[in-house]
């Protein structure tokens, strides 16, 4: 198991929201049972190695280069991502890119 798959289970235990996780090696993952709210879908590893590295920045600059996919609604991935705490994680290398 990867860490970006370790970080997306993590998130999927402590968030309420269903949803579901196709990563670059064609493995899946989804957090419950039901319909996902929306589906993480990485099309190449790089995406894989910012989040891991970046969090919810990471998120954002794959979703911006298209190697992220997210199917479904926006609006519940970035909550999915509050509530199992993942803006919380990340901070001082985030910071550091930053400056």
């Amino acid at each position: 198991m990867t860490k970006i798959e370790r970080e997306i289970g993590a998130i999927g235990h402590r968030a309420s929201i269903c949803f579901a996780a196709v990563f670059a090696n064609g493995a899946r993952y989804q957090n419950r049972a039901g319909t996902p709210a929306f589906t993480l879908v990485f099309r190449r590893p790089e995406a894989e190695l910012r989040i891991a590295a970046l969090g919810h920045v990471g998120v954002l600059e794959s979703y911006f280069q298209e190697s992220l996919d997210i199917e479904g609604d926006l609006a519940l991935a970035f909550r999915a991502g509050y509530d199992g705490g993942f803006d919380m994680r990340f901070k001082p290398l985030v910071r550091l890119r930053n400056w």
